[in-house]
């Protein structure tokens, strides 16, 4: 009897699909990830597309960085390439693709303005010293900082994947989700950031390590995680936080009801050092969302030059 039992819970378990968490990053990406990367930025390309919701509110919208992909690459983001990764070391930034390239060697993309060809170390880049776009094989492709391009064909042997700390924070986001981003600290932010945020920039800076997702399957569902260096740091983030939070909704106009519907989905919470900020609204709610991020971004391209 007991043998049977016991057999009865193998099979069980056999026949259950694993649901371990954790980013999922494609092998021949992880793998090209320098020891030094501070922060990743992971969009499932292929997986998002199939999903109902991104055929309704983002299939005519652009999206900047796979957008920004294809225009350096040359591919079309959204029937060739399976998923995009950026990695950034605070200071140089790359962005990664694995999808289905030219079956040739090195895809003929045209050489325009000053941009031109060049070798290193068996590898042809495609631009100047300041950025460039690279092709590792016939289904991985790069652009970002030259500089920044170099590093990743340098250390490509011996890379282990994310480290540690990106590691550990890539736990905390679920297989489904087709968006993530895991940060170890250490990044400049953009300098163009408003005056009056000045504040919360300072206050991001602080933060040590944190991780983000959303998961789109069933609506906009997301949560965003910082560790804080002391509790008093975490309590000063959650404050400025919530603060943000409760002007944001003080600045809704009359016709958003989109918008009062996301800020309404969004909870700011403190445990210890760790501050989450969770985004649960209705699918409807991403429209309007992406109309004030692509009212904002749509006159500027990815910045990756490095910085002087």
């Amino acid at each position: 009897m007991q043998r049977t039992i016991l057999l009865i819970g193998v099979l069980t378990l056999a026949g259950c699909k694993s649901t371990q968490p954790g980013a999922r990053v494609d092998p021949a990406l992880s793998t090209l990830v320098p020891a030094d990367t501070t922060l990743l930025v992971g969009i499932r390309a292929e997986e998002l597309m199939k999903l109902p919701l991104y055929q309704r509110y983002l299939a005519d919208r652009p999206i900047a960085p796979l957008d920004e992909f294809a225009r350096r690459t040359g591919l079309n983001v959204r029937t060739d390439v399976w998923e995009v990764l950026l990695i950034s070391n605070g200071k140089e930034n790359v962005v990664l693709g694995r999808g289905k390239f030219a079956n040739e060697a090195e895809p003929r993309l045209p050489v325009e303005g000053k941009a031109k060809r060049f070798g290193y170390k068996g590898y042809t880049f495609i631009g100047d010293e300041e950025t460039a776009v690279l092709f590792l094989g016939p289904t991985v492709a790069g652009f970002g900082g030259t500089p920044a391009l170099r590093s990743v064909v340098d250390t490509r042997d011996q890379s282990n994947g994310p480290p540690a700390v990106l590691a550990k924070r890539m736990q905390e986001v679920p297989r489904e989700a087709v968006i993530w981003s895991a940060y170890a600290g250490g990044f400049e932010m953009p300098k163009e950031i408003p005056p009056n945020f000045a504040n919360l920039v300072k206050i991001l800076n602080s933060v040590e390590s944190g991780s983000f997702y959303l998961d789109l399957r069933l609506g906009l569902a997301g949560k965003a995680t910082g560790t804080a260096p002391t509790d008093a740091g975490a309590k000063e983030l959650n404050d400025a936080l919530r603060g943000l939070l409760g002007f944001a909704r003080l600045g809704i106009t009359k016709g958003k009801a989109n918008m009062q519907h996301l800020l309404d989905g969004v909870r700011v919470t403190q445990e210890g050092r760790n501050v989450n900020v969770y985004v649960d609204a209705p699918e409807e709610a991403l429209g309007q969302l992406m109309d004030l991020w692509l009212g904002q971004t749509q006159q500027k391209s990815l910045p990756l030059k490095n910085k002087k």
